[in-house]
């Protein structure tokens, strides 16, 4: 569907991820080469206040090492309302592709894009029909540095992700969807009621008025198509590391 948009010079704003392969990635650039329209992707928790005032803290600050848990409930009635979850042909994967995406995206923004990773994914609860994993854990290695995920879809009910970084010097800064804690205290912020489930939070509304706004005015798009495409090679890498170190 991108494609097709930038083939008619179509703006595409594009649900995550911008495609469940890194092959498809290579079939997407060339048609954005040539086409007049832009492309943006909904991955909206960098949108969320704790995470815009994270990444400012982060700022003038190395980062030793990060990690993040993602536990969530995703049962038989989940899969089982539309024909699409579940299936490995056109969900691409489970729990890192669907929902773990976001958080794995965070720490690549907050600590930069990894060359390596090592990691797997596993089925820990099958149920009928559901052919994609629901547990995974990675690490990511970075020139300097390194964070890792982990990511579980099989809890008996959905807790916050939160995201742990160790500051050079000692400092552990937490983020969690609505407040951060670091060495100058716990700061909360008032976030809006999502318009859908409370684990998309409320960033699709800042996402989207940011998109039409860089479109009007021409202005980068802070999750385009080159920065969108960083978490599918990082997912994909982690599809196929199977326990290995691999290149991402």
């Amino acid at each position: 569907m991108v494609i097709e948009c930038l083939r008619r010079d179509i703006n595409a704003l594009c649900e995550k991820p911008l495609c469940m392969r890194t092959e498809e990635i290579a079939e997407i650039e060339p048609v954005l080469k040539t086409s007049k329209a832009r492309v943006g992707v909904v991955q909206q928790n960098r949108y969320n206040e704790s995470a815009k005032c994270l990444k400012e803290y982060l700022q003038d600050k190395e980062i030793v090492t990060g990690y993040a848990t993602l536990v969530w409930n995703r049962d038989e009635s989940y899969y089982g309302a539309t024909e699409w979850h579940g299936k490995l042909e056109t969900e691409g994967g489970g729990v890192i592709i669907n929902q773990a995406l976001h958080t794995l995206d965070l720490l690549q923004w907050f600590m930069g894009m990894p060359k390596t990773v090592c990691g797997d994914v596993s089925i820990f609860q099958p149920k009928t029909g559901v052919e994609v994993e629901d547990t995974a854990v990675g690490r990511f290695y970075l020139d300097k540095g390194s964070f890792e995920i982990f990511a579980v879809n099989t809890a008996e009910v959905d807790c916050d992700v939160h995201l742990i970084f160790k500051l050079k010097g000692g400092e552990e800064v937490i983020m969690f969807p609505a407040a951060l804690l670091t060495k100058e205290g716990y700061r909360t912020f008032e976030e809006k009621k999502p318009l859908g489930k409370d684990c998309y939070g409320s960033g699709h509304e800042k996402l989207i008025e940011d998109f039409y706004i860089c479109v009007k005015e021409g202005r980068p798009f802070a999750v385009d198509f080159a920065e969108a495409s960083k978490v599918v090679k990082m997912f994909t890498a982690l599809y196929h590391s199977k326990g290995k170190r691999i290149e991402i």
